[in-house]
């Protein structure tokens, strides 16, 4: 039997063939990731019954879905029924993001304390979630730089540099909305931004730790 779930969308991340997103149910304060058997494309994002627009970071979604889809280093996977259209209900206020912050019961960080997990390791680690939302300030000396990954690519790809309860993390971002540039600029402070970190799938043995999220808060 199906049933539906309210998101408040938390994740937007490219991965190669389309996007992968993830959020919060508004009732239970859970993560969700609704997934199905390939990524979702631009078009299936767009798979609303009241609205146009492709699904977006802070839309409020009514889903539906057939049924939970676990894997240990995702563990919060649920299969989409992609017959049913969802419904776009509202935009969550920026102002409420504290109230959706993880507490420390759910720190998937404090078990990584690194950029990547090997695959042979992760099953030990007995996540509860693979996705997290923290808020970094002047205290976590936070920006995001640019990299070229090979001397031979004429591109820079976007990453995000800071500390989190004594460790520095290097990670990257792959948010839409920050994509990867022609030539390398310097790097851009974040003074306040909420960021979600979550566990990719599988890449060369191992599952990276990226940034799946980052909204800046102007608190002038």
């Amino acid at each position: 039997m199906t049933y539906s779930r309210t998101l408040v969308v938390l994740a937007k991340s490219i991965k190669k063939g389309g996007f992968c997103i993830a959020g919060k149910d508004i009732e239970t304060n859970n993560w969700v990731r609704p997934v199905k058997d390939t990524p979702f494309t631009g078009t299936e994002l767009c798979n609303l019954s009241n609205r146009t627009d492709p699904i977006e970071i802070f839309d409020i979604v009514e889903m539906t879905f057939i049924k939970q889809n676990p894997k240990v280093y995702q563990p919060e996977n649920e299969l989409v029924d992609m017959n049913v259209k969802g419904r776009y209900l509202e935009e969550f206020q920026i102002g409420h993001l504290e109230t959706l912050i993880d507490g420390n019961q759910k720190d998937f960080l404090d078990l990584v304390k690194n950029r990547s997990i090997h695959k042979d390791n992760i099953k030990g680690l007995n996540l509860q979630n693979s996705l997290q939302l923290i808020r970094i300030s002047n205290s976590n000396d936070a920006r995001i730089i640019y990299y070229q990954p090979d001397i031979n690519q004429n591109y820079f790809k976007p990453r995000l540099k800071f500390n989190y309860k004594g460790f520095s993390y290097n990670l990257p971002i792959t948010v839409p909305t920050i994509p990867n540039l022609n030539r390398r600029i310097e790097p851009k402070i974040l003074e306040n931004a909420y960021i979600t970190i979550g566990i990719g799938e599988e890449y060369r043995k191992n599952h990276y730790i990226l940034v799946v999220m980052l909204k800046e808060i102007d608190l002038t």
